[in-house]
């Protein structure tokens, strides 16, 4: 994200061990302030309008980091107490592309992947320190801190904001016009525009060559190929790319300084960034190609600044005539080869009654065709699951995978995902890790039981007894488990009931209290502890808990029984599918 500086005013100062320090604090017409505040819009409208997987404490993760060193920085250098408004613009900046998987909706103090942010954001921050010419920082501090994530920890650790937050909706408009209005308004008084306009103007004629080309994009919100027309709307009014070219490439220490030099800069990196996109086949390589091509011309400026000025004016005509030729030639050549999509035809056969349910998070309306075909490929994997009517709905694909499916039939819910022949399949059951050799029983012969659960996400530890074996009766009695269906997307949630003994309470209170009941959210075979948001971290000594639908209205109750009493779990209203 761009920092645009505006000159501090003079301020107060104070003395540390006889050295006067300045405070140094933005005016309110700083534009810094207000791209912060087109940047905070945005991540309040995203989780609330597009169930962005970020939590809050990601967020201030990013951000105190960047503004920790910026001040320590500044202290050190510049013997001055900075508010540290560009440094705060590039954390956010960072937390508002930047997703690790596995981070749910709505767990909003989720620390999960902390140390990616914290690096990213210190990356990107150290950068326009330790990287200079002449004097000036190269890159944009949170342009190449993200292209660096991306490229060392790869899409299963993490990945770019996608192209796609959503159907067109009130929250879409919104979102859109504040981007849209925010950036004109900032980027006038800077005489920046020319550069963000310049940009979009040519990325979508360069999109437009690539679409024309033949090339196509897989995504985790659509099923199959994204191509033609479709994808060269999708990309040239992404929510994503507009934020891109408004608010990152409009760097005003990294763009050229004069308005010719600006769009040129603009002009070239439009076109750079066609290039590095047309060998991509993924939405995830096609961001992390769109960001890296900022890097690149970023560093290819200083490069540039050695020529000497004047040129010919032939020469320049001859030199952009030809690096047109060669764009346009790179992006047809290497343009990524074409994926088969058409959907094979139904077999024979006879099925049962087919309701298609709202697709979640996927752009792709699930026609009957292809929910015929899910239906085929289960019940020939599955002949004995009956002949009951078959519910089906799309899922968003997890950490960059396409779409899967998801069946419910005779109150049994199958998850598939589509083959490279377009066909649809279960999952595969994973190899067991060979195990050494253990006492048999005639009772359990062939049984071999493998411990999954730090694979999968499960942390869960029984606290009975955590400070020694005691006679206390009720720890004895243990917890137990139990599956529910809490959130209705049709994946199995497990519950976990925790005790401890009555003699332990003293030490429990003073480790911070006594344990807690666990909730663990399913999210296509990996868990994740949703306790605290869920409102299910009970402090007893329980015996065991039971799942049902009490009071006949469609969401599972949830029953929890003590050695001294039974609590009953209130029931809370979740989204179903859609």
């Amino acid at each position: 994200m761009s920092a645009h500086a505006a000159p501090a005013p003079s301020g107060p100062t104070f003395t540390i061990r006889g050295r006067p320090y300045a405070v140094l604090l933005p005016k309110l017409s700083d534009p810094r302030l207000h791209l912060a505040a087109v940047i905070i819009s945005l991540q309040i409208i995203g989780q609330i309008g597009f169930d962005f997987e970020l939590s809050i404490s990601q967020i201030l993760l990013a951000i105190g980091t960047c503004a920790v060193l910026e001040v320590g920085i500044a202290l050190r250098q510049q013997h001055v107490l900075m508010w540290p408004a560009s440094a705060m613009l590039t954390g956010n900046g960072v937390a508002f592309v930047l997703r690790v998987p596995g981070t749910v909706h709505g767990d909003w103090w989720s620390l999960n992947g902390w140390w990616i942010y914290v690096g990213t954001a210190a990356v990107s921050l150290l950068s326009k320190h330790v990287i200079k010419w002449r004097g000036e920082h190269i890159f944009n501090p949170s342009n190449i801190g993200l292209v660096l994530c991306f490229l060392i920890l790869g899409r299963t650790r993490a990945a770019p904001l996608d192209f796609w937050w959503g159907p067109m909706s009130a929250w879409l408009a919104i979102a859109l016009a504040i981007i849209v209005a925010g950036g004109f308004l900032i980027l006038s008084r800077l005489k920046l525009l020319r550069v963000a306009i310049g940009f979009w103007i040519t990325f979508a004629i360069v999109i437009g060559i690539l679409a024309l080309a033949g090339h196509m994009m897989s995504a985790r919100w659509h099923l199959g190929p994204i191509s033609g027309f479709h994808l060269w709307w999708i990309l040239i009014t992404s929510p994503e790319v507009l934020v891109f070219l408004f608010f990152m490439i409009t760097d005003p220490k990294t763009a050229p300084r004069s308005p010719t030099g600006r769009l040129v800069y603009a002009v070239s990196l439009g076109v750079l960034a066609g290039v590095m996109m047309a060998p991509t086949i993924t939405e995830y390589a096609a961001k992390v190609a769109l960001l890296g091509s900022l890097a690149v011309m970023c560093l290819a400026l200083p490069l540039l600044r050695l020529i000497p000025m004047p040129l010919d004016r032939r020469l320049v005509l001859g030199i952009a005539a030809a690096a047109a030729a060669v764009a346009t030639a790179a992006m047809v050549i290497g343009n990524a080869p074409a994926v088969a999509s058409a959907s094979p035809p139904l077999p024979r056969g006879h099925l049962p009654a087919i309701s298609i349910l709202p697709s979640q998070g996927v752009q792709t309306k699930l026609d009957l065709h292809t929910a015929q075909l899910i239906a085929y490929d289960l019940l020939a994997a599955k002949p004995s699951t009956g002949a009951g009517p078959l519910r089906v709905w799309l899922v968003q694909g997890v950490e960059q995978g396409p779409p899967t499916a998801t069946v419910q039939l005779a109150r049994t819910t199958y998850h598939l995902h589509r083959t490279g022949d377009g066909q649809w399949a279960l999952p595969s059951s994973a190899p067991a890790t060979p195990l050494v050799a253990a006492p048999k029983s005639s009772a359990l012969n062939g049984i071999r039981l493998q411990n999954v659960a730090p694979a999968v996400g499960l942390d869960f530890r029984q606290d009975s007894f955590r400070y020694g074996v005691s006679n206390d009766y009720t720890a004895m009695m243990g917890g137990g488990v139990c599956w529910l269906d809490y959130n209705g997307d049709y994946w199995q949630d497990l519950f976990a009931v925790n005790s401890y003994s009555s003699g332990d309470i003293l030490r429990w209170k003073a480790h911070g209290g006594l344990p807690r009941t666990q909730l663990f959210k399913n999210v296509h075979g990996r868990f994740h502890d949703v306790t605290a948001n869920a409102h299910a971290g009970l402090q007893i000594q329980g015996d065991g808990c039971a799942a049902a639908d009490l009071n006949g209205d469609g969401r599972p109750d949830l029953i929890v029984t003590t050695s001294r009493s039974r609590r009953d779990a209130e029931e809370r209203p979740t989204r179903s599918p859609g």
